[in-house]
């Protein structure tokens, strides 16, 4: 239908709670600042976004004493319908601030019909769209109505409305309450979703990373072994040489070796280069002298010499110094090993 002709209240001053007051002073900046060309309000049911349907449209506003009317145009039919069967009863106006208002004063943003909700300025008159050049009906409700309400509002919806069928006329506006329903829980479905699929990834980079770590523990755990081997027969081998003991192996050498860091380097003497501490135990053991000799001993001789089975080479003092200066440079040899290597050199 067209504009109406007569006069909507949509505020009236007073203190409401939560709400800034606005003064009959300023209802009349208000007025007198709206400009349709600049931003026409548009007249919508609750209070949506700024994507929502228009039902009708501020044409003009006025002030009259402590209210604010406002006149419609191009209202919706079905809207109108709606009005006049009092499914929405009720009206409620929103401003742009100051500082958002094109005209440095309040501004009309919308005015929005509401149901169940009860609006924040009490008292605004109930009014209906009327046609031909029937006067708008103002209905003040006063105290009777405050009650009725109070009771509507302890209802059960269900009970209420348990019955009820939407009239043929509301079918436009009940079409856009329902494709914005349907588009909310497609939202949230794709929302829930969203949420399963990064906690999946979670989970599964969380086994990733368990199985990484079992791997790197399992990888150590061979790498610890060989290294406990090596030790092993390196101790063994000393201890075959004479130059440790098996009491030297049961205190726990081979133990001690595993805790050197044999990646940290260190300089232990002046003219040396870094080496790391389990490199450097090693040579250490391996100059040791020989504490026990496990080989079998030749016979002495009766005078006091060199035994008598003893090869003549070894009588020879010349090759005795050989021996010896060749253990120096191999102290890990023993003398008989020396023996072989100096008669091999000739």
């Amino acid at each position: 239908m067209g504009q109406t002709t007569d006069w909507v209240p949509i505020y009236r001053t007073g203190d409401w709670a939560g709400k800034r007051r606005i003064t009959p002073e300023e209802l009349k900046l208000i007025a007198a600042g709206y400009n349709p060309a600049e931003h026409e309000a548009p007249v919508v049911i609750g209070h949506p976004g700024d994507d929502a349907p228009s039902y009708a449209w501020v044409e003009e506003l006025k002030a009259e004493g402590d209210t604010l009317l406002g006149r419609y145009r191009d209202v919706e039919p079905n809207f109108a319908q709606m009005v006049n069967d009092r499914r929405f009863p009720k009206r409620s106006a929103a401003f742009y601030p100051e500082a958002l208002s094109p005209t440095g004063e309040l501004y009309l943003r919308h005015v929005g019909y509401l149901g169940a909700v009860p609006p924040a300025v009490k008292g605004l008159p109930d009014h209906t769209f009327l046609s031909g050049n029937e006067p708008i009906v103002y209905e003040f409700a006063g105290e009777e109505l405050d009650r009725a309400k109070e009771k509507e509002n302890k209802t059960d919806p269900t009970e209420k409305h348990q019955g009820a069928e939407t009239p043929p006329e509301q079918g436009g506006i009940m079409d856009d309450l329902q494709k914005q329903k349907e588009l909310l829980a497609a939202e949230e479905t794709a929302r829930k979703d969203a949420e399963k699929k990064l906690a999946d990834v979670k989970k599964d980079a969380e086994e990733a990373k368990k199985k990484l770590e079992a791997k790197e523990a399992e990888l150590e755990n061979i790498a610890s072994e060989r290294r406990k081997d090596e030790h092993t027969r390196f101790v063994e081998y000393l201890c075959k040489e004479g130059k440790l003991t098996p009491a030297h192996k049961k205190a726990g050498v081979v133990e001690f070796m595993e805790a050197l860091d044999r990646d940290e380097a260190l300089t232990f003497a002046e003219g040396e280069g870094k080496v790391s501490r389990l490199d450097w135990f090693k040579k250490f053991l391996g100059a040791l002298p020989v504490q026990v000799e496990f080989r079998e001993k030749a016979p002495q001789s009766t005078d006091g010499g060199l035994p008598e089975a003893a090869d003549d080479s070894v009588r020879n003092a010349e090759l005795n110094v050989k021996v010896k200066a060749e253990i120096e440079k191999n102290p890990e040899l023993s003398y008989t090993e020396a023996l072989k290597r100096v008669k091999n050199k000739k």
